[in-house]
């Protein structure tokens, strides 16, 4: 039981940093629109942005049905690790989807 607690609190530990890593990548983004940058690195920013967002959520969704089967296997849910992982994942879609708007208004613009 106490590997298993562990192992989640580890995860959950790396999955944090994931997410640092991926508000890194997002302030990159926000900086480069601001600065003249080249075509090859905004794409490289983009295709790093996409690789983090998979990694957050397939990670987060990892932790929490490795949470599940610990409390079907131990009678013991983690309950703050379940938790810390669906706000992560949530942040990450919130944060993608913020910055899918910001792209389809500099691009298409707004039309009444």
């Amino acid at each position: 039981m106490l590997f298993n607690r562990r192992l989640i609190a580890f995860s959950s530990r790396v999955h944090g940093f994931i997410l640092m890593l991926y508000i890194f990548f997002v302030v990159l983004i926000i900086i480069s629109s601001v600065f003249d940058v080249g075509h090859d690195i905004l794409s490289i920013e983009n295709y790093c942005l996409l690789i983090l967002s998979w990694t957050i959520v397939l990670f987060g969704i990892w932790i929490q049905v490795f949470c599940l089967l610990n409390h079907i296997i131990m009678r013991d849910f983690p309950l703050s690790y379940f938790m810390h992982a669906l706000l992560r994942v949530i942040i990450c879609l919130v944060i993608a989807f913020m910055i899918e708007i910001g792209n389809i208004l500099i691009v298409k613009g707004v039309s009444i």
